[in-house]
């Protein structure tokens, strides 16, 4: 008669328990790296419109003059807000601004729109924007506005808000409404 080992019995059980050994120890090593909780997405919104500006009246407006379009920024690291004002953005006189913002890793793009009833003029306006969660780094910030013809330059700018907090741009218009 055949005998079995005592030893033999022992080795499939031992094997299964190594394994399940190793598995735990890469789940705990798993647990105790980096916390894998997603960040906040950067979010963006138009808070302000100042409806049409008087260059003679209005404080803002003698930071881009009528001929020009242009982007004022303020970034605060503290709490990761960036303060952003498009001054001179050509819209309706009648119509409702409003913006479409997407973020594609470091740009952000602002498609401004209009909605309402429309009649027969256009004014500039100062439009302001706030965003949040945005972190320190290089960031580039395109319009797309709506009476911007193909031959004026993009109203674009590229900053690196770690050594330039603050910063403006303007660009010149030559065409209604912004040079009348």
């Amino acid at each position: 008669m055949c005998r079995k080992k005592r030893h033999e019995n022992y080795q499939l059980p031992a094997f299964l328990i190594s394994i399940l050994f190793v598995l735990a120890i890469q789940i705990v090593g798993i647990g105790c790296g980096k916390s894998t909780e997603p960040k906040n997405n950067p979010s963006g919104s138009l808070t302000n419109s100042s409806g049409c500006i008087s260059f003679l009246s209005t404080p803002k407006a003698s930071l881009v003059p009528p001929c020009c379009t242009g982007l004022s920024y303020e970034y605060d690291s503290e709490d990761g807000t960036l303060s952003l004002t498009h001054f001179g953005a050509g819209f309706n006189c009648c119509t409702n601004p409003s913006a479409d913002i997407t973020f594609n890793d470091s740009l952000i793009l602002i498609d401004e729109n209009e909605s309402g009833d429309y009649c027969f003029c256009l004014c500039l306006l100062n439009i302001d924007y706030e965003f949040e969660n945005i972190t320190s780094g290089v960031y580039t910030i395109r319009f797309i506005e709506i009476y911007a013809t193909d031959e004026d330059i993009p109203l674009e700018l590229t900053f690196d808000l770690t050594s330039d907090p603050t910063g403006n741009i303007s660009i010149e218009r030559n065409h209604y409404p912004w040079d009348e």
